[in-house]
């Protein structure tokens, strides 16, 4: 009782003490008041053996006790004598701390979905190192995608700490050394290990290879930047890490995109995994003046307060939260007193084209304008999709997904027509089954509209289960997709003659619909069953860069890599087309797309170190089973993006009603009426 009573009574506050939870609470915050507290508290402990064991419980209770009370940061960004800081959780960073030690305690694995520089990193080092200090004989491991980002120069000379603190181990050495005197432990540091001497716990570290903890066992493990490491060695480590610990901490920022490892774990893909996100949002340094633009020209003021503060004038009328139009904001307040003052806040309504709708705040605007958007979205939104080298703009695809994007008004499959030499001579459609048919067009009595152009692009597979075989369907009167066919399972033969009944059953008013294919690889069966069918209306190769396309003698398209190469510049177009599909009036090549399954596909597209695009090589299962998407959708999407060049729109004719006393209808009824009286055998 006496230890509790000094305790009570070393705190500035009068704050209840019967529960860690309050202990913690009382520790002061501000770090001025925080550093005297430290100073008076340490002094009077450290001469007391019984106190030093009610305070270490007190801190294993509540490891968020330890930061507040007796943990350091280095800031390298502060002014010289000012960059040792105490350590004092933000709230975002005190529920990331408990969920961390939580972890360890309870054995099961988290992710942390962060943006840069909310201090991740450094509270799970902590962590670690708090469980180095009070818990006896415990392991750790800690890695990161390069050896020198673990461990670099890392040593204790005369007890003074050096080398690299961008380090792990200088990370945890540095939470350790900065302990009051009473507190800290005996270490022994040498390359990628750390030891207490006191209690038997260790620390190590490696470089996350593929052979990451291998044949290891410990307690807890940190991957660090684990969505920086190589798509196939990210799928390696993920693979066997939990053979070493049943608590993996994998924490990072986006940087590979949508498919990478690090997000399919955000996203569950491979089960069920506690997630802790830090966002910039959280950081109160950061997230002054929050607000978002729902739709062009549109802001939603989160903290108020800030603009109110700023200009009361205008902001003391907007409630929280509620939408106004920002061109008739300062339209309304254009000769007001207060003009300038609305001038100089600046808002960006861009609809959350940039950012896809996400918080923006006076800090994220003054960072977009000097960062680049990849670099925005790695490091400060959190966001997988503009994170890669994205092929397509990321504004069209938010565009897309808020506007075109609907499930499909029929599902069903296609039933192939033969006649007795087994050519295919029709085809027509059945409701239900597996659905591998997909339409978001009108259909009247089983068919579509017969007086509008058609065009069947298909990207072929073949026919494992590995990989889709597409076929995309454009209303070229409409510049839309009103259909897809989808099936890993099919053989290029049999989807060769799919492709052809459903050119047949699109018809056309010159059952004309036009076909075009991928010829790389098993493209060359899918074309030898096309010519058999002796279907005529088929893509003729060309080259698409010259200015007058003479055809060759070859069928189907051919695909080549490279900045120069073909896909490129098909992507390229499809991109251009696809933004020119929201205009209300295009004035160029356009197309409108339904399928959400197309849009998660071009999501995943990015370029190569060549500068090649292609798409990231696993992704979310969707509803045709196969087992990993190669972009399949996209590429034959980019091939009807193609053939509009070359299959024109249907001259749909409108029948003009003569009236019976119009001039030419006298004429036509006399010359009736005298070759009737010349007894003549014709009339006109």
């Amino acid at each position: 009782m006496p230890t509790m009573n000094f305790l009570k009574a070393s705190l500035m506050n009068n704050k209840t003490l019967d529960t860690p939870e309050g202990f913690f609470a009382a520790i002061p915050s501000d770090p001025t008041e925080n550093i005297s507290w430290r100073i008076d508290f340490h002094e009077k402990i450290a001469k007391d053996e019984g106190m030093q064991r009610v305070y270490k419980a007190l801190c294993w209770n509540d490891i968020k006790i330890l930061f507040n009370s007796a943990l350091w940061v280095y800031d390298a960004e502060a002014p010289t004598g000012f960059r040792n800081r105490p350590f004092i959780l933000w709230k975002h960073q005190e529920v990331a701390v408990d969920a961390i030690h939580d972890s360890i305690l309870t054995e099961h694995d988290m992710v942390i979905d962060k943006s840069r520089k909310e201090g991740a990193t450094e509270i799970i080092c902590k962590t670690f190192a708090g469980h180095f200090l009070l818990d006896p004989e415990s392991n750790f491991l800690v890695g990161s995608r390069k050896a020198e980002f673990v461990d670099k120069g890392v040593e204790l000379i005369n007890g003074r700490l050096i080398g690299l603190h961008k380090s792990l181990m200088h990370k945890v050495c540095y939470a350790l050394t900065t302990l009051p005197n009473w507190l800290r432990p005996n270490l022994l540091k040498t390359y990628m290990l750390l030891q207490n001497l006191d209690n038997a716990a260790v620390i190590s570290g490696e470089a996350t290879n593929e052979n990451f903890g291998a044949g290891d066992r410990q307690k807890g493990v940190l991957v660090d930047e684990f969505g920086r490491i190589d798509h196939n060695m990210a799928m390696s480590i993920n693979d066997s890490i939990h053979d070493t610990s049943n608590c993996v901490i994998f924490n990072s920022t986006h940087f590979f995109g949508v498919e990478h490892p690090y997000n399919q774990l955000l996203t569950q893909k491979y089960g069920d995994i506690p997630v802790i996100i830090m966002p910039f949002t959280d950081n109160p340094n950061k997230n002054k003046g929050l607000y978002l633009s729902p739709d062009y020209d549109v802001i939603e003021i989160k903290d108020i307060d800030y603009y109110r503060e700023i200009c009361p004038e205008v902001f003391n009328a907007i409630e929280p939260m509620k939408g106004f139009k920002l061109a008739e904001l300062r339209r309304e307040n254009k000769d007001k007193p207060w003009s300038e003052k609305l001038e100089a806040i600046t808002f960006t309504a861009d609809g959350g084209d940039l950012n896809e709708g996400g918080w923006r705040s006076v800090w994220y605007d003054s960072k977009c304008r000097t960062r680049r958007p990849r670099d925005i979205a790695c490091n400060i939104d959190r966001r997988p999709k503009g994170s890669g080298a994205s092929v397509f703009t990321n504004a069209t695809m938010h565009r897309i997904e808020q506007s075109t994007i609907r499930p499909p008004s029929f599902s069903g499959d296609v039933v192939v027509k033969r006649n007795r030499e087994g050519f295919v001579v029709g085809g027509y459609v059945v409701p239900g089954g597996v659905g591998r048919l997909k339409w978001w067009g009108k259909l009247k009595n089983g068919r579509p509209d017969l007086s509008h152009s058609f065009i069947v692009g298909g990207d072929i597979g073949l026919g494992r289960g590995a990989s889709n075989s597409v076929l995309s369907i454009i209303d070229v009167n409409l510049s839309e997709e009103v259909g897809q066919w989808v099936c890993p399972n099919t053989s290029p033969e049999e989807f060769a003659d799919i492709a052809v009944a459903i050119c047949i059953w699109t018809g056309g008013p010159k059952k004309s619909t036009y076909l075009i294919w991928e010829s790389n690889g098993i493209g060359g069966v899918f074309e030898g069953r096309v010519v058999k069918n002796k279907y005529p209306f088929i893509y003729v190769r060309r080259d698409e860069t010259a200015k007058r396309k003479k055809k060759k003698n070859k069928l189907g398209w051919c695909s080549t890599k490279g900045p120069e190469g073909t896909k490129y510049r098909l992507l390229m177009e499809l991109d251009v087309a696809l933004k020119e599909g929201l205009s209300k009036q295009p004035i160029s090549k356009h197309l409108t797309i339904h399928c959400v399954h197309t849009l998660r596909e071009m999501e995943s597209y990015l370029f190569n170190n060549a500068g090649t695009p292609h798409p990231a090589k696993v992704s979310d299962d969707d509803d045709s089973n196969a087992s990993a998407a190669h972009g399949d959708r996209v590429i034959a999407l980019g091939l009807c993006c193609l053939a509009l060049t070359y299959q024109p729109k249907a001259f749909v004719e409108k029948q003009k009603q003569a009236k019976g006393n119009s001039l030419g209808n006298r004429m036509k009824t006399r010359k009736r009426e005298l070759a009737k009286k010349n007894n003549l055998r014709f009339s006109f």
